[in-house]
């Protein structure tokens, strides 16, 4: 029977396939290597790292000249602007990975490539988002757009009602037709932002200010309660929860006893103050108040009450 090749992954590259051609390169693998792990085109791992890689530049104090005939050539060394100038190449560098990541040669004097993988990421995310901005649409659609729409913003007809009796004349949505206008995309047909008769009649919208808790919370929240806890390990803290699965009813009362991992519940009907605050009677009036005056002493933190959740 046939061998299958293996399907190849024809998805983008992520951080951690990056992240695997980085390792790979200090590893001194080859391309065709990177591919077979990633289950990658080879063409795929070549080019990532071609546009990607950064430039090194060598160190020219002592070694002005990188021509590869230095030695046989007989004019003096003139540089680039030699006749007979030729570039030192490198295996590693130019034809298997492309990059120079823990390269054995650092002493030779050559120009070095390093394949950055956050970097890499940074600018293929950079490279997306720029492919995605401004709008998708030809200039012949820009055109036959503004011819006939202008006319009909200019008489006072609203958006809604244009696409509605030219739905099928107009290569555009009215949502994608607004999104036009609103940057004066149609700017030579005369339409701006404003030419809009339902965004020129409508009010501007009331910013709601942002409503404060009650000040008496500050610090007895379960963010304090966390806080105080990482400031003082060594105090030990009580807290307090309310857990139901419905707004009527029943309702569970926890106190969970922190760096002991011991919860107690208690079952109630109604959930009120004075409901929750009868727990605490309950349990000073079964301990005495000898041992309740103690317990209060070692859990110096009050209850904290915690954002009500379901389960």
């Amino acid at each position: 029977m046939p061998v299958k090749k293996p399907t190849i992954n024809h998805k983008h590259l992520s951080y951690d396939d990056r992240k695997t051609i980085e390792t790979s390169i200090e590893n001194r693998r080859t391309k065709a290597d990177i591919a077979r792990i990633l289950n990658k085109d080879l063409s795929t791992i070549g080019k990532e790292v071609m546009k990607h890689r950064i430039l090194k530049p060598r160190n020219t104090f002592n070694s002005p000249s990188v021509c590869a005939n230095r030695k046989k050539c007989r004019k003096g060394c003139a540089g680039v602007k030699c006749g007979d100038f030729v570039e030192q190449g490198c295996k590693f560098r130019d034809r298997l990975p492309g990059a120079c990541n823990n390269c054995g040669g650092k002493k030779r004097r050559i120009d070095k490539y390093i394949y950055d993988a956050k970097k890499a990421q940074a600018a293929y995310g950079k490279t997306l988002s720029g492919s995605r901005e401004g709008f998708n649409l030809s200039e012949e659609e820009r055109k036959e757009i503004g011819e006939k729409t202008a006319p009909l913003l200019k008489q006072g007809q609203p958006g809604c009602q244009i696409m509605s009796s030219h739905k099928r004349g107009i290569p555009a949505s009215q949502r994608s037709l607004y999104t036009y206008i609103e940057p004066s995309l149609f700017e030579d047909f005369g339409l701006f932002s404003f030419s809009l008769k339902e965004k020129a009649g409508r009010r501007p919208r009331k910013t709601l200010k942002k409503r404060n808790g009650p000040k008496h919370f500050e610090g007895r929240r379960h963010k304090g309660c966390l806080q105080f806890c990482e400031e003082n390990p060594d105090v030990p803290a009580t807290g307090m929860d309310t857990v139901y699965n419905s707004p009527s009813g029943p309702y569970l009362q926890t106190l969970q006893f922190c760096g002991t991992g011991l919860v107690a519940g208690f079952l109630h009907e109604a959930r009120t103050s004075k409901s929750m605050a009868a727990t605490m009677d309950l349990l000073q009036e079964r301990l005495g108040n000898g041992l309740w005056q103690r317990a209060l002493q070692q859990n110096r933190i009050p209850a904290v009450h915690r954002p009500r959740k379901r389960i």
